[in-house]
């Protein structure tokens, strides 16, 4: 049988095993098709959380910035991101052993340049976030991306896609607050990666497609 991921480990010990040699591996009850020499099957890999997403540019993040600072003086506590933490998701993967299934997958897509503009504010119950205007080649692009991913049969959360970037998490009080206006052109799509050490949350990019 195809060598099984379970919560990152196989079940049996069998070097590249047979899901190498056939091209499979089981991962959280899901079966990933993989390249047989690029993708092989490997026993205890490092589980690598990841996602799919946009990072402002300067002028946007400051205006982010303005937002969670006029929160914390409205006395709003909460789990803040850093600056650089900033970033608007278009597909969350989760945990995979490997991301090369998932680069393969973005450089298929054919992603072109968007605007990216600041609009007002939300809030999913105690999650605030700053809301994104939505626009036509925007959802074309998270269209085609998703339709790559179940393509590539590579798992991801297929909530609907509501454009936003997150400024507090566990939110003290949920309140109304404005977001300044600001908007950049994107012109790239980032492969994140989530790390925790010492209780503090990092993402790093470990890949990117360039949008034409």
């Amino acid at each position: 049988n195809p060598q099984e991921y379970n919560t990152g480990r196989a079940e049996k010990e069998s070097g590249r095993g047979a899901g190498a040699e056939q091209g499979h591996c089981k991962f959280n009850g899901m079966w990933l098709k993989w390249d047989v020499m690029h993708y092989p099957c490997r026993y205890g890999g490092r589980i690598m959380r990841l996602f799919i997403a946009v990072m402002p540019d300067e002028k946007v993040s400051k205006a982010l910035i303005n937002a969670m600072h006029d929160l914390k003086k409205a006395g709003v506590g909460g789990n803040y991101p850093s600056a650089k933490n900033l970033h608007m998701t278009l597909a969350f993967i989760g945990e995979l052993p490997d991301a090369l299934p998932v680069k393969e997958a973005m450089k298929k897509v054919e992603f072109e340049r968007f605007k990216l503009s600041t609009d007002g504010s939300g809030n999913f119950g105690n999650t605030l976030w700053a809301g994104v205007k939505g626009n036509q080649k925007m959802k074309m692009n998270v269209k085609a991306l998703r339709n790559q991913l179940k393509e590539d049969k590579v798992p991801f959360e297929n909530d609907t896609f509501t454009p936003h970037i997150t400024l507090v998490r566990k939110a003290s009080n949920v309140i109304k607050f404005p977001v300044d206006k600001a908007e950049m052109e994107v012109r790239k799509i980032s492969l994140m990666r989530s790390d925790t050490k010492d209780g503090k949350v990092s993402y790093r990019e470990i890949f990117s497609v360039e949008c034409k």
